[in-house]
């Protein structure tokens, strides 16, 4: 400022100070925004949470260690079936059915909304297929019968949830594994530490219904991607063994009492659309990826 008068410095003195002010206002409000930001992810995790609850921290090693990690469908049956059961019997018929036709095939349920348009497999994305329309122009259904299927469905594992920790399993191929988890395709060939270092802490969504198989070995443990799921006490999820079409049950005809003393390759536990996990294992070993995934929060139906 050589050769400014005395009121040119001191007005560009003052713009400078302007200058430094705005500048740390600009770092104030940014901080603002990011804890919004924060806090608002925190009430959403709260929301969908609400239907997990407990007084004690369900995420502790020590209930992850305690929870039922059943070695045979046989074992899991025995904690599972009575509560099915109860479930099964107070359900409507248009309830039953609906979960009865999913445990056949899950695609016209699971695809939309995953954000799948059902027919073609085209991605548009999450929340951007109408469900009014699933299966009107593929599939001979009618306007708005899929969704009450799906409705339906939703309203009967909202009726199911358990008082102990479980862990279950679910196999996946590659394809379409990319969205849920938020990653790159080609992310699935990195090693084992650079996936780690993608996936550990992440919380994906499944926004439709997460299909699992309730002891070891079972859920499609052949597939490439295996998820051991912690599910605690509170979770919203069906056990689907004594009335699913791969089941070895009585099936769609399944009183909510009978026993059965053999079971299918599935052995299948449906959880609620919407259920948010967290991602706190990777490992790759054998040509596979091995994750541990624990429920956080479910959508509130």
């Amino acid at each position: 400022m050589a050769g400014a008068s005395p009121d040119d410095a001191d007005k560009w003195k003052q713009l400078l100070a302007d200058l430094d002010e705005f500048d740390a206002q600009g770092k104030h409000y940014h901080e603002i925004q990011s804890n919004l930001k924060k806090t608002q992810s925190e009430l959403i995790s709260l929301k969908k949470s609400a239907t997990i609850k407990d007084t004690k921290d369900p995420f502790t090693q020590e209930r992850r260690d305690a929870a039922l990690w059943a070695k045979d469908t046989k074992e899991a049956d025995d904690l599972l079936r009575q509560k099915c059961g109860e479930v099964w019997q107070s359900a409507t018929a248009a309830q039953k059915d609906a979960i009865y036709d999913y445990t056949g095939s899950y695609s016209k349920f699971n695809e939309p909304l995953r954000g799948y348009e059902y027919g073609t497999n085209a991605y548009l994305g999450v929340g951007n297929v109408d469900l009014d329309k699933i299966g009107t122009n593929y599939g001979g259904y009618k306007p708005g019968q899929v969704k009450k299927q799906i409705d339906a469905m939703t309203a009967i594992i909202e009726k199911s949830s358990y008082s102990s920790d479980i862990w279950v399993q679910r196999g996946v191929e590659y394809t379409g594994m990319d969205k849920f988890f938020n990653i790159a395709p080609d992310d699935f060939y990195l090693s084992e530490k650079e996936l780690a270092a993608k996936l550990l802490g992440t919380t994906p969504t499944d926004y439709g219904f997460f299909s699992t198989g309730v002891s070891k070995g079972k859920g499609f443990s052949h597939k490439p991607i295996i998820m051991n799921v912690y599910a605690p006490a509170g979770t919203k999820m069906m056990y689907a063994e004594p009335f699913s079409q791969y089941g070895q049950g009585a099936k769609r005809s399944w009183d909510g009492v009978s026993s059965q003393y053999s079971f299918g390759s599935e052995s299948e536990m449906i959880f609620q659309r919407g259920t948010t996990f967290r991602i706190t294992k990777v490992e790759k070993t054998g040509g596979k990826i091995y994750m541990d995934i624990e429920v956080i929060g479910q959508e509130v139906y």
